[in-house]
């Protein structure tokens, strides 16, 4: 099963040289997720009716081969790759009209009780068990974080606000990438064009 859109680049998707940001991919990747499992009835509004449950992120790794042009038209597919019991991982890709690859990610996601917020089984939701499970062209696996937080140095701070919070009523996957990217600034951008790009979250947090 695979879920497919075509659609042009557009502005508010364009980082300030006009190249196709990270965060503005990262929308557009929770938008193809949020419209591919509705086709089977397994989008977060569907399971927070029936099972009291959402779809929260855990791993995205992000790599680009092209970055394409404003207003340029791309073919955007996904399908999954992966399934365990409490996980699912999916591949999302972009091609431009005459097939050149713009980018690939791998994403790992899994549902989680809207009451407890502890992770729930897929057996436990709203989830096809025979659906069809492709293999994955990007072959490099997430990376293991193994890093002591205590010798961070604190350099800037962000309280969550109501815009930074989605429908799971926690802060959106797409807001801590935009927390990061705002430590950089345009003179850093001016200067490099970001090819790889890979966030693990541990844990949520809310507004406020």
């Amino acid at each position: 099963m695979e879920y497919n859109i075509k659609r042009p680049v557009e502005y508010s998707d364009m980082d300030i040289n006009l190249n196709l940001s990270i965060t503005g991919t990262l929308s557009i990747l929770q938008n193809m997720m949020t419209e591919f499992y509705g086709t089977f009835e397994s989008d977060n509004i569907s399971l927070k009716k029936r099972n009291n449950a959402a779809w929260v992120y855990t791993k995205i790794k992000l790599h680009f081969m092209y970055n394409p042009k404003w207003r340029e038209v791309l073919n955007f597919s996904s399908y999954i790759t992966k399934i365990k019991p409490a996980r699912t991982e999916n591949e999302l890709s972009a091609k431009t009209e005459d097939g050149k690859a713009v980018f690939v990610a791998k994403l790992e996601s899994c549902p989680i009780d809207l009451s407890t917020r502890k992770v729930r089984k897929l057996s436990d939701i709203d989830f096809p068990e025979d659906i069809e499970v492709k293999e994955d062209s990007l072959k490099d696996g997430f990376k293991r974080l193994n890093f002591d937080s205590s010798s961070f140095n604190k350099v800037s701070e962000r309280i969550v606000k109501l815009s930074d919070i989605d429908y799971t009523r926690h802060t959106n996957n797409v807001s801590y990438v935009r927390f990061i990217t705002d430590l950089l600034d345009s003179t850093v951008i001016d200067k490099i064009v970001i090819k790889d790009f890979e966030i693990h979250y541990m844990s949520e947090s809310s507004e406020g």
